[in-house]
């Protein structure tokens, strides 16, 4: 399957041989990643890609988009892809199911994954971002919510939310699988298919510059104390292709790294590039998303240890990490993020 960035990574990479000399092109190294969706997170990649700093790095980055976060692990785990880029749930899923896997890196230290409803919906029960937090998770008792799919960020989320407030999230709602496309998503909440959707930015922002719906919960931005500044969003990778290409990753994060950076300290480039990445972003909606996400993208791809254990203990919670183990020394790759921020 062709996908959008598959493409672009392709088209990259054939400028890039066309306008290096042969040295240069001989040490180049081939590196396959896996991403779900095109959500925020993964604008460092898109960033490091058309500014050039993998080629300056000696890398031919290659990105294939799947629909989940399972299939991204699944990918890595088979070696159809060098890296996995999602999210901390899919690793945890991944050491429970007994597959080893490394964290290599940072992309995103918030949940920046919303409760977003219709207008409708906050109209008909009086709800406001100002409610109390457990009436805003009762609200969603007995509805219809959007996920990604089974084992994902998304319904993780719900899960949370719900026990929280010892809620069945199984029995007390109705998890409905749709995958990552946006079009369809934001689809199913107009139409009224679905009466909430637990989904990752920026579709908060489109469904709301859209006048499709509004977010009712908003983890990233404080909605849920326990979940601020979890790490979230990251790369990783398996021990084996580690010890294998260890300077293949460390020149992936670094550049990453410099994305990260760019995107920080120049604020008229970065939003170029967003309107580039995300073409359905309005100028109101760019800003919105700007205004949220530069907060938790981290000036350099390091997972901090607190942010580390906050996503343990959310995932422990709602049973996507084993009840021990796991520690940060255990699973985040030190050595690579060391050598790549140095």
């Amino acid at each position: 399957m062709i996908t959008r960035a598959r493409a672009i990574g392709s088209l990259a990479a054939g400028a890039a041989a066309l306008s290096f000399p042969a040295r240069v092109r001989a040490a180049t190294q081939p590196l396959s990643t896996g991403q779900v969706g095109t959500s925020i997170a993964f604008l460092p990649i898109f960033v490091a890609k058309q500014m050039g700093y993998f080629t300056d790095a000696g890398l031919d980055v290659t990105t294939t988009v799947f629909q989940t976060g399972q299939l991204v692990g699944a990918a890595m785990t088979s070696g159809s892809v060098d890296v996995g880029t999602s999210l901390m749930t899919d690793v945890f899923t991944l050491l429970k199911a007994g597959r080893p896997t490394k964290v290599i890196g940072s992309l995103i230290d918030g949940y920046y994954v919303d409760i977003i409803v219709s207008n409708k919906f906050l109209a008909d029960n009086k709800l406001s971002r100002a409610t109390k937090l457990d009436d805003r998770i009762r609200a969603l008792r007995g509805k219809k919510i959007g996920i990604t799919g089974p084992g994902s960020g998304t319904e993780a989320l719900v899960v949370y939310l719900f026990r929280s407030i010892n809620l069945d999230p199984v029995r007390d709602a109705e998890l409905v699988n749709l995958g990552a496309d946006q079009a369809a998503v934001l689809a199913a909440l107009q139409s009224g298919r679905i009466d909430a959707l637990s989904f990752a930015w920026p579709i908060p922002m489109i469904a709301e510059a859209r006048g499709i719906g509004k977010s009712l919960i908003a983890p990233a931005e404080g909605d849920v104390p326990s979940m601020k500044g979890m790490a979230h969003g990251c790369m990783y990778a398996k021990p084996e292709t580690i010890e294998k290409r260890s300077d293949a990753l460390v020149a992936f994060v670094k550049a990453i790294g410099r994305a990260e950076t760019l995107i920080h300290r120049d604020s008229a480039k970065a939003n170029a590039l967003v309107k580039q990445y995300e073409p359905n972003l309005d100028d109101v909606a760019t800003a919105k998303l700007m205004a949220d996400y530069l907060p938790i993208l981290p000036m350099q791809p390091r997972l901090s240890p607190a942010g580390f254990a906050k996503s343990l203990e959310f995932h422990r919670a709602t049973g996507f990490a084993g009840p021990a183990g796991n520690t940060y020394a255990d699973v985040v790759a030190t050595s690579i993020i060391d050598k790549a921020v140095r």
